[in-house]
């Protein structure tokens, strides 16, 4: 069995700044800039994965996703807090590679693949607060 994690300090998310600057403001600009950044937040989401060493299985990396998306709303937070008294990855601990690597039993898609799938993700939540909706709303639109 992979070791599990289920505290993350928002300072271990490489790139979260990136991450939230890269979202905002992105429903003001042009199509082509919008899906630069829908790029530069999967690499950082896909950078911070690898460098916290978590198991690619496909589910994992989404409630990473979500867990980020709650780091960055105060609004998805309060509501985590108030269904059930905790962060998101501390009610789904967060799967760790072994030395050896994923879980064998791990469903692990392409890196591309992943990267948009925690950007999927976490957009989804986002376009949850006022703050971040219209322009996670142009972000997901940038995907066709």
């Amino acid at each position: 069995m992979s070791a599990s994690l289920s505290s993350i300090d928002p300072s271990e998310i490489i790139g979260l700044s990136t991450i939230e600057e890269a979202v905002l403001d992105s429903a003001s600009l042009p199509s082509d800039e919008v899906r630069k950044r829908y790029l530069l937040i999967g690499d950082a989401l896909y950078v911070s994965a690898q460098a916290l060493r978590l198991d690619e299985d496909f589910d994992n990396l989404l409630v990473f996703a979500v867990g980020v998306a709650e780091e960055m709303s105060e609004v998805l937070l309060r509501q985590a807090i108030a269904l059930s008294n905790r962060r998101h990855w501390q009610y789904r601990p967060l799967m760790l590679k072994s030395d050896e690597g994923n879980d064998p039993n791990s469903e692990v898609i392409a890196k591309d693949d992943q990267s948009n799938a925690m950007v999927d993700c976490l957009l989804y939540h986002l376009r949850k607060d006022d703050r971040y909706a219209a322009d996670a709303n142009a972000l997901m639109a940038s995907q066709g």
